[in-house]
């Protein structure tokens, strides 16, 4: 009977070995590699903070007490260079408010930050009147930004955070 179970833990304990191994193969694979975000990083990071720092210069220069619409959630590291604090925004994190003023961005805020195919700009493009455009921001390899100036903002959309 000692004979038939030495076979069996043997090759319970080669299964065991190659279960060890593989796994261990792995984790040693997975270390190995790159991760996928810090390699798009180290690939667009120095065009993306180019153009942060660009239109941050562009968000430093609009008057204190103006309102913005913007997709915050693409240009947040240019609104934080700038110092501009998001209660000054109308953005997609107050969701009615940021819903109506999509429909009326001219009426909604003083300046609408938009760019390559953000809610802002599809709403820029079915609501162009009483826009301006105030300045445009290029970086190689990224989406242009244009910052619209409304001719007839009223405010109607202030943050609940004033």
């Amino acid at each position: 009977m000692t004979e038939e179970l030495l076979p069996k833990r043997r090759m319970h304990m080669l299964a065991a070995v190659a279960i060890v191994g593989l796994v261990a193969g792995c984790y040693w694979q997975a270390w190995r590699a790159t991760p996928i975000c810090l390699r798009e990083v180290r690939r667009n990071g120095a065009a993306r903070l180019e153009l942060d720092h660009r239109l941050a210069a562009v968000l430093a220069a609009l008057p204190t007490d103006s309102t913005i619409l913007a997709y915050t959630g693409a240009h947040s590291g240019a609104f934080e260079l700038a110092g501009v604090p998001l209660r000054r925004t109308i953005n997609e994190g107050i969701f009615m408010i940021w819903n109506a003023s999509l429909q009326h961005p001219a009426s909604a805020a003083d300046y609408v930050v938009a760019s390559d195919d953000d809610p802002a700009a599809e709403a820029v493009a079915k609501h162009p009147s009483g826009l301006t455009c105030f300045a445009r921001v290029h970086v190689g390899g990224q989406p242009e930004i244009v910052v619209y100036k409304s001719n007839s903002a009223q405010n109607i959309s202030r943050s609940p955070m004033d």
